[in-house]
C-alpha cells in the first residue's frame, strides 16, 4: 500500500510526480495519459533497440530506485566495467497490450544496472521524460498513469 493513502481528503488519492518540473502534486490525477493497473509493480513489456518485446510480471515503477536495473535475460548485450547498460542503447517500455509509456537512449549517466535473472525496475529516468501519476486506487493494488 501507499503511504500517501494516510494524508487527509482527497490529497490520499495519489501524487503526481513531475521530474521534468522537480514537482509533486497531491490529490487526484488531472493529467491525461496512460494508465497501467498496479503501482510500484505492474506487467510491462521491455524492448531493447529493435529487439522483441519481453515481458515481465512484477516489474517496479520506482521512482525512488536511481537508474534501476534490468535482469539479463531481458538484456542480454554486453556492459560496461561497472555491469550497466552501455550508452546508445534504446530501451523501450510497453503496456501488456502494446501500448507505448517512454523510450530513451542510455547515455554514461542513466544506464541501468544488469542483474542476473528476469525483473526488471524503470528506475527514476521514465518519471524525467514526463509525469507520472502514482495513484492510490484500487486500494492495495494502485495505478499508474504515464502522462503523454
Amino acid at each position: 500500500s501507499m503511504i500517501i493513502t494516510a494524508l487527509p481528503g482527497t490529497l490520499s488519492q495519489g501524487v503526481l510526480i513531475d521530474g521534468t518540473s522537480g514537482q509533486l502534486v497531491f490529490g487526484p490525477n488531472t493529467s491525461p495519459g496512460v494508465a497501467v493497473s498496479g503501482n510500484p509493480l505492474a506487467t510491462l513489456q521491455v524492448q531493447i533497440n529493435n529487439g522483441p518485446k519481453v515481458t515481465v510480471s512484477g516489474a517496479y515503477i520506482d521512482s525512488g530506485y536511481n537508474i534501476g536495473y534490468i535482469g539479463s535475460t531481458i538484456y542480454t548485450g554486453p556492459t560496461t566495467g561497472s555491469g550497466r547498460v552501455p550508452a546508445g542503447t534504446t530501451i523501450s517500455v510497453y503496456t501488456s497490450d502494446d501500448t507505448l509509456l517512454y523510450s530513451y537512449t542510455t547515455t554514461a549517466a542513466n544506464g541501468p544496472a544488469v542483474r542476473a535473472g528476469s525483473q526488471f525496475n524503470t528506475g527514476w529516468t521514465p518519471y524525467t521524460l514526463n509525469p507520472i501519476y502514482n495513484g492510490a486506487s484500487p486500494s492495495g493494488f494502485g495505478t499508474t498513469n504515464f502522462s503523454s
